[in-house]
């Protein structure tokens, strides 16, 4: 993203030296990460901080509620059960780590990224995060209490990454996810109790990486793919629930990675070889007999796994010119030759 860029960028241009405090602050407007060593005074509000990491307290003891505050304010182990009002006019990436206490978030008007990670107790996304219309990046992890989005969570239209992955209670979205029109990046992994997804996802139309893994409890629409053209990345691994891949998985042209060991499917698309993007293929399904011949028609696979596919007693007589495969498993099937051209 630009703003980590641009923080990645000040930090480059800075080296840390034992030279006294007092005979670098000129330099300091370039500066992107301040070693703790730094911090034997209080930096001057004048510098143009640009970023900071480090502990709430040292936050609050050096730069108290700052009229204009870093660019990337990174906080870790944050012990308040909320965010205070600071006063951050610059703030654009805002990240929490390990914010055990924390059940309310504090939004601001020009956030772009927010992340927050093992907000244990965090059980409400406010309705007024709806109001962030520049916030490109949503990274609530590990949230163990949260149960659900508000519907204004939808508003975000310049949203491109989401991730909510181990939000172990969450079980539904919004029902207007598909208005989430730039959406690229989705990680439901570990969302054990989301049972379905709404029907407005098929509107996400430039969505590229879709994480489902671990979600335990969800059906699928055929038609969850109706729309979507963009996919590079799909895992439905231990998907207990889904018996059938959506219809237009095949349609996935920019495909490179299909995942769907631990479901319960019962056939792979007859069309699967149209996939010629496609580089990696795990199946693994009981339920699972046998492959359609077109697999043979993957050229770009490397790797191809088949484990636990126990009906699976052999493979198409022809598998093509497979020149790119390094990796085949048929761990725990009942596969005994396998033959390639």
């Amino acid at each position: 993203m630009k703003y980590r860029e641009e923080c990645l960028f000040y930090a480059a241009r800075f080296e840390y030296t034992d030279e006294p405090l007092r005979q670098r602050n000129a330099c300091f407007e370039l500066i992107g990460s301040l070693s703790n060593r730094c911090f034997g005074i209080p930096p001057p509000s004048s510098l143009g901080l640009k970023f900071f990491s480090g502990r709430e307290e040292q936050f609050i003891k050096y730069f108290g509620t700052p009229l204009e505050g870093p660019v990337c304010l990174r906080l870790d182990e944050f012990k308040g059960r909320k965010i205070q009002s600071w006063s951050l006019r610059n703030l654009r990436i805002l990240e929490l780590i390990k914010a055990h206490c924390l059940v309310q978030l504090w939004d601001d008007s020009d956030l772009r990224e927010l992340c927050t990670v093992e907000a244990r107790k965090l059980q409400r996304i406010p309705n007024s995060i709806g109001r962030l219309q520049g916030l490109k990046c949503i990274n609530i992890s590990h949230c163990k209490a949260l149960e659900d989005l508000p519907e204004q969570f939808c508003n975000l239209q310049s949203l491109e990454w989401l991730k909510l992955s181990d939000c172990s209670r969450l079980s539904s979205l919004p029902s207007r996810l598909g208005h989430l029109i730039n959406l690229r990046h989705l990680d439901l992994e570990g969302c054990r109790k989301l049972q379905t997804l709404p029907d407005s996802f098929k509107q996400l139309r430039h969505l590229q990486h879709l994480n489902l893994q671990d979600c335990w409890e969800l059906t699928l629409r055929s038609d969850m793919l109706e729309s979507i053209g963009n996919l590079e990345y799909l895992n439905f691994e231990r998907c207990f629930k889904v018996e059938q891949l959506p219809n237009q998985i095949t349609h996935q042209v920019c495909l490179r990675e299909l995942n769907v060991r631990g479901t319960r499917i019962r056939e792979v698309p007859s069309d699967i070889g149209e996939l010629r993007k496609l580089e990696v293929l795990e199946i693994g399904s009981r339920f699972l007999a046998s492959l359609p011949y077109s697999l043979g028609n993957l050229s770009s696979l490397t790797r191809l796994t088949l484990g636990y596919c126990e009906m699976l007693n052999c493979l198409p007589d022809f598998l093509g010119p497979l020149n790119m495969l390094t990796w085949i498993s048929i761990e725990h099937t009942s596969v005994s030759t396998i033959s390639i051209s």
